[in-house]
């Protein structure tokens, strides 16, 4: 056969090509005319890939056909095809496995992800289950783990920022987070308020002297975007060394919901804890309330909790392998 690197193309010895595409541009997918196409992680791309550009190039042919491959991603446009194969419409026919029905697939790395995802991750990578799209990422079960107070080993402060201050604007928000020994992150305050920028800085020094005096302060974790970037380099230079040396800047890699999907997974597994109810803790049935609403409403505090969780997970997820230190 001919191997055509360049083009992304083998010609094989009858004549045959098989043309390798991304989706990521659905007009570059379309061709003259298909007798067959494969498409890997197909619920991934985007509908109108396959409505506008793959599907009508089969129609050249009375024999041609479609191969979908995919893991689950909600009840999509690959469900809806999927659906049709069960019910045996439009010449579908669908078909679906566990990661455990393959005998070359790891049963320790199955069984170590069953340890560290959450219930809806495992479903939908494991066990090929669509779940709905209602978007609820945080159920109230997650917050029955709680605590009056805990043997802080560590303590890291997130700062969700906003960059104006008006009626429509979001808030600034930071959450204060203490791991403890068995490495689980207590959920100590969470301080929510529309804030000017000149006063921002303020407000992350205090919140910072208030949580180090016995100098377990380890980060202040600062979204390093909008006010954020300007906030980071007027603390680095002018705040004093035990703040300045510990700012952590912060460069999202993830969408909002990636990162609130990741914190919900430790709190399915219990390794967030919360405060109980009192006087002292007004702020949390506020906080509850934004991330059981999550996508919706305000996302100040769900980001600045998931960003917390995130830039702590390796130590959460050392807690749920091995425990204890």
């Amino acid at each position: 056969c001919q191997i055509n690197e360049t083009d992304k193309r083998v010609t094989l010895p009858n004549g045959s090509i098989i043309e390798f595409h991304s989706a990521d541009d659905p007009q570059s997918l379309r061709s003259e005319g298909l007798r067959g196409v494969v498409v890997d992680e197909a619920a991934k791309i985007r509908e109108d890939a396959w409505t506008q550009a793959i599907k009508p190039s089969l129609t050249d042919f009375e024999d041609s056909w479609a191969l979908l491959l995919s893991t689950p991603l909600g009840r999509n446009w690959f469900w809806k095809i999927y659906e049709d194969g069960r019910d045996g419409k439009n010449d579908t026919r669908s078909f679906n496995y566990k990661s455990t029905d393959n005998p070359f697939v790891s049963k320790k790395k199955i069984a170590l992800d069953k340890l560290t995802m959450s219930e809806r991750e495992y479903g939908q990578e494991h066990d090929a289950i669509f779940y709905s799209d209602s978007g609820v990422v945080y159920v109230r079960e997650y917050f029955n783990n709680r605590r009056e107070k805990v043997d802080v080993w560590k303590r890291f402060i997130s700062w969700d920022t906003a960059s104006t201050v008006n009626n429509d604007s979001a808030y600034s928000c930071g959450v204060v987070g203490e791991l403890t020994y068995d490495y689980r992150l207590f959920v100590k305050e969470v301080v929510h308020k529309k804030v000017e920028f000149v006063q921002l800085q303020y407000e992350v020094e205090n919140l910072a002297n208030k949580y180090n005096q016995d100098g377990l302060l380890e980060g202040i974790i600062i979204e390093y975007a909008s006010s954020g970037i300007s906030t980071v380099q007027s603390l680095k230079a002018t705040a004093d060394p035990e703040i300045s040396q510990i700012i952590i800047p912060f460069i999202p890699r993830q969408s909002k919901e990636s990162r609130a999907l990741e914190s919900a997974k430790f709190m399915e597994k219990g390794m967030i804890l919360f405060p109980l109810y009192s006087t002292d803790n007004k702020w949390l049935p506020v906080f509850e309330d934004e991330l059981l609403a999550f996508p919706d409403g305000l996302k100040d505090q769900s980001d600045a909790f998931s960003q917390l969780v995130k830039v702590v997970s390796p130590i959460l997820t050392q807690g749920l392998l091995y425990g204890k230190r």
